[in-house]
């Protein structure tokens, strides 16, 4: 369980039609390894992350901590739930009370307001560049401190890594298994069989 502090603004799963959600951004961007569905899994946040910088080159200089978080409850099982409806673009992350995550600085208690009045620490470039971000993703989303809950942050790795090493395995099994399996072993075509020429017995000529 993890609590965050957070700087940034929500972005829609699915968008609007003056803005692309998380889900058309993917498509658009033809970011074939992202999970939409949770865009905190470590290899698809790179993946979006660096996506941004075709909006503005400068985000990786301005807002080299640039984050994408999820809100989630595990004890929330409602299929409706599985998937939020929006997550949060931020500059700026604090989890409370999880240091399992190496790139954020964890506390286990936090002056709040001290710690809001201090602001998010980005200079004046990097505030325009946010900004720019925000009106292309989620134009008229606040951009803000935000407190998000992520029940299980890492929720994704309990079904992408047994999946792919199946996925491998399979890949590799003999002919024998793939029949027993229900799909019927793939044989290489045999060459087509030409007919033998037909002898023809032709009467011998008399000797003179």
């Amino acid at each position: 369980m993890v609590v965050y502090i957070v700087y940034g603004f929500r972005w829609s799963r699915v968008g609007t039609l003056t803005a692309p959600g998380i889900r058309p951004h993917i498509v658009i961007n033809d970011l074939l390894d992202a999970a939409s569905d949770y865009i905190q899994e470590p290899r698809t946040a790179k993946e979006v992350i660096q996506s941004f910088e075709r909006i503005d080159a400068n985000i990786p200089s301005h807002i080299p901590d640039l984050a994408l978080i999820e809100q989630y409850d595990p004890e929330d099982t409602r299929t409706s739930t599985l998937c939020q409806p929006y997550a949060f673009v931020c500059s700026k992350v604090v989890p409370i009370g999880d240091g399992s995550e190496p790139q954020f600085n964890s506390f286990l208690s936090l002056d709040l307001e001290d710690f809001i009045s201090k602001g998010p620490g980005l200079s004046a470039e990097a505030l325009a560049t946010f900004a720019n971000l925000r009106e292309v993703l989620a134009p008229g989303e606040k951009i803000g401190w935000w407190i998000v809950y992520n029940g299980n942050p890492e929720r994704f790795s309990s079904d992408g890594d047994e999946g792919s090493d199946s996925d491998a395995e399979g890949g590799n099994e003999p002919e024998e298994m793939s029949h027993k399996s229900g799909q019927p072993p793939i044989r290489s075509p045999k060459p087509p069989v030409v007919p033998p020429k037909p002898k023809l017995n032709l009467p011998m000529r008399a000797k003179k």
